[in-house]
């Protein structure tokens, strides 16, 4: 009978376990999560009244068609409300864009230059792995002076030249330039890779996105539980893992804080590798990653008639803390004007809630018509990561000590250095359990 542990009880380890327990019904599958709820930043809290999210994610269907029956089953539609595209709208020096999350260029002082230098990168696409490359080739050096080094230092505290091209999750690598008639033909001749369409809504893929009608993203997280906990799938919270046994190449126990111990076949870690390899004694190439602090203000307002069809906001503008808007008036299409503002600083950097409404109520940004009133603050330590090179490399490079020194662990999600946007972590974990 097969032994299978998650550790982490996130996303990656709620749907992998279902698909372990559905190819393997007999075996003993166990989720071990530190924390007294599972879900790893899908989460959701309710505060005066309305759900809130911890991470403003909004999940879509995969090209895989058993991994979307795990993910949302038929019977769960009623509960959800779909869109074939996200409306997403931008700020960036003063300007709103209520089309696109793309910069637009239009409105820069160096409009000219910029859109000369774009031209003259005609099929120029580059293959580099280091950002600052990658957009000195690709769009110029105007560009990447005038839009790219503030925003990048914005999100990640760093230059483009200090990060990998993965860092790039935003996917800001085009630009909204010239009218829209010529963008358009441009597209089609040669600058597709660096230049971008005027609306998104021009560039709608296959894949539907979903979000519960109630509940918040949490709800969607409840129910995979539930049919994971109903597979017989065991989910153990507030554990936390004292020693990993092994002999040779094969882990096999792990003795838990509550004197616990949990024989295995395989170990499925989905959390970061640092306290693994304290656990194994292994040294950790280039030691524990800089991570920044995410907050998350839930806020309530009238929202302008501007962003009356936007799902998510982003806020390029270097002048601002905050940098994603979340409206779950049009996620959850109930007429209630609440939405989430992120914010990220470094690890001790504080940030208030009159810092927030001070930045809301500026009149360049002005999205909401009367009072800006805040509902609640949560602060996330250690979320997102600085992806530079070196945290690209390093991670591969602990995968591979950890592929190479044990045959039943295996790492899976951004610690990886394989993937990093959910369906990617989702489909790593899928070919993983078809391999077990």
């Amino acid at each position: 009978m097969k032994q299978i542990i998650f550790v982490g009880g996130g996303i990656s380890s709620i749907v992998g376990s279902i698909l372990a327990k559905k190819k393997y019904p007999s075996a003993n599958i166990t989720v071990v999560e530190r924390e007294s709820k599972a879900g790893g930043l899908l989460k959701s809290s309710y505060v005066n009244g309305h759900w809130f999210d911890y991470g403003t994610h909004i999940p879509n269907l995969s090209n895989n068609d058993s991994l979307n029956e795990i993910l949302l089953p038929e019977e769960q539609h009623q509960h959800f409300n779909f869109f074939e595209f996200l409306q997403v709208s931008n700020f960036f020096r003063g300007s709103w864009n209520y089309k696109s999350a793309l910069i637009n260029v239009n409105n820069e002082p160096n409009k000219s230059q910029i859109e000369t230098e774009l031209l003259e990168r005609k099929n120029s696409f580059s293959s580099t792995k280091n950002l600052g490359t990658h957009i000195s080739e690709n769009l110029g050096p105007t560009a990447k002076k005038d839009i790219y080094i503030p925003v990048f230092q914005k999100l990640f505290d760093a230059s483009p030249d200090e990060l990998h091209i993965a860092a790039d999750i935003f996917n800001l690598k085009r630009l909204i330039a010239f009218d829209e008639e010529r963008a358009n033909q441009l597209k089609l001749n040669g600058y597709d890779h660096n230049i971008g369409f005027h609306n998104s809504n021009q560039n709608v893929g296959n894949l539907k996105f979903f979000y519960p009608k109630n509940g918040g993203i949490g709800y969607w997280i409840e129910t995979l539980i539930n049919r994971m906990k109903a597979l017989g799938v065991e989910l153990l919270t507030n554990t936390e893992i004292k020693k990993v046994n092994f002999h040779e190449d094969q882990v096999f126990s792990i003795d838990c804080q509550n004197g616990d111990t949990i024989k295995c076949d395989h170990v499925i870690w989905t959390g970061t590798p640092v306290l693994l390899f304290k656990l194994l004694g292994l040294n950790l190439s280039g030691g524990r990653p800089h991570l920044r602090t995410t907050h998350l203000f839930h806020m309530e307002a009238q929202l302008t008639p501007n962003l009356a069809n936007t799902q998510y906001s982003w806020n390029w503008d270097p002048d601002y803390k905050t940098f994603r808007y979340t409206f779950y008036e049009q996620l959850r299409k109930d007429g209630r004007g609440i939405f989430t503002a992120e914010a990220l600083t470094n690890y001790g950097e504080e940030l208030s809630s009159e810092d927030i409404i001070d930045e809301l109520t500026r009149p360049s940004l002005s999205f909401a018509n009367g009072n800006i009133r805040i509902l609640g603050h949560d602060k996330i330590t250690n979320t997102f990561p600085k992806i530079t090179d070196s945290f690209i490399s390093n991670g591969i490079k602990n995968y591979q000590t950890l592929d190479t020194s044990f045959k039943n662990l295996h790492i899976i999600g951004r610690s990886s250095g394989k993937a990093w946007l959910t369906n990617d972590i989702l489909n790593q974990m899928a070919r993983l359990i078809d391999c077990l």
